[in-house]
């Protein structure tokens, strides 16, 4: 079973800001490969000292997710800059 996919608004709006290179990337990889794939685990690597906070590198830009075992859900929260990102994800 797939998991379920939800994007914040946040990350609407970041990714109009993106380079469009990147954003053809991130787009392809969240609506296509995340949205096909059975266990998205396998596509980020873990945050440290956080049980469900993990993220993906675009490049310069990282992707930040939030993925819910029980319930199956991946929250697709942001997309910054590697210089910005630590600063406001994870949200605490």
């Amino acid at each position: 079973m797939n998991y379920k996919i939800e994007i914040k608004n946040d990350f609407i709006k970041e990714c109009t800001k993106l380079p469009p290179k990147i954003n053809n990337r991130v787009k392809e990889f969240v609506f296509i490969t995340l949205a096909n794939t059975a266990n998205p685990l396998q596509h980020f690597e873990k945050m440290k000292g956080f049980k469900t906070y993990y993220k993906k590198r675009f490049g310069d830009y990282r992707l930040g997710v939030e993925i819910n075992q029980s319930s199956k859900t991946v929250y697709v929260l942001t997309i910054m800059n590697r210089k910005d990102i630590y600063r406001y994800f994870p949200p605490i």
